[in-house]
């Protein structure tokens, strides 16, 4: 199947290309806005941060065909399972944040290397956390950034600021 969104990253310089990066499974877009923040490079110049989309759940997986495979499973082991949902993921309503930001659902903080044009995703962000303006610590050791918390509605994150942060 041919996207015809498909997110690259590339990193030029005055000298010429230096990296780049086919990113679609990974990212969907990039934020680059007065609330989520732009890009921010590490004092050694091998990393660039920067807030983007993480992409919907595309699967689908047959009704039909888990429940058989379920009850071989089942057969199988008796193992506790984690709790399943009668609707896929895939087709659960997202808000997103409206406004100016119409369009934007669901913002990771991503971490570009260019030493081997690897694109990773920050972990252990909670849910309803929402980061925003990601840079690096002075040793390069870690990320410094902002995060709302809204665990409900996302309106409002332009013209409203009084929010927990």
């Amino acid at each position: 199947m041919k996207n015809d969104k498909d997110v690259f990253i590339e990193v030029w310089s005055g000298s010429g290309f230096v990296s780049s990066l086919k990113a679609t499974d990974k990212i969907t877009k990039v934020y680059n806005d007065t609330v989520f923040g732009g890009f921010s490079w590490s004092n050694d110049e091998t990393k660039i941060t920067f807030v983007g989309e993480v992409p919907e759940i595309a699967a689908y997986k047959n009704p039909f065909e888990e429940v058989k495979k379920e009850e071989k499973k089942e057969e199988e082991s008796k193992a506790d399972k984690p709790e399943e949902h009668w609707q896929e993921d895939k087709f659960l309503y997202t808000n997103d944040f409206g406004e100016a930001l119409a369009g934007k659902k669901n913002p990771a903080i991503f971490v570009f290397n260019l030493v081997d044009s690897s694109l990773e995703r920050l972990q252990g962000i909670p849910n309803g956390v929402y980061p925003q303006r990601p840079i690096f610590d002075e040793h390069n050791n870690g990320l410094l950034f902002s995060g709302v918390s809204l665990p409900f509605k996302k309106l409002g994150l332009i013209y409203c600021l009084n929010r927990p942060t």
